[in-house]
């Protein structure tokens, strides 16, 4: 199922695919912790275990928005809690 406008867990006016993706990653809450190996990052709201690595907080915040877009292009709508 694709994401539509109007759907639960969609911000008012966007839409999948192409680029409305990059508007619906950047207004999901992501939490990005510091470890003694390095950094761990994990999407909140949605549906299963979404997450990035990586030595630096920027390496693990581009790892987990990668995540985040290729949950949402795989589940569509059931990506969203």
């Amino acid at each position: 199922m694709r994401l539509a406008r109007g759907q639960p867990g969609v911000p008012p006016g966007c839409f999948v695919p192409g680029s409305a993706i990059l508007t619906i990653v950047s207004s999901i809450k992501i939490i990005v912790e510091k470890h003694e190996d390095g950094f761990v990052a994990y999407a909140v709201g949605m549906n299963g275990a979404v997450a990035g690595e990586g030595d630096t907080y920027d390496d693990a915040l581009a790892d987990v928005r990668s995540a985040i877009r290729f949950h949402i292009e795989t589940l569509g709508a059931d990506a969203f809690a």
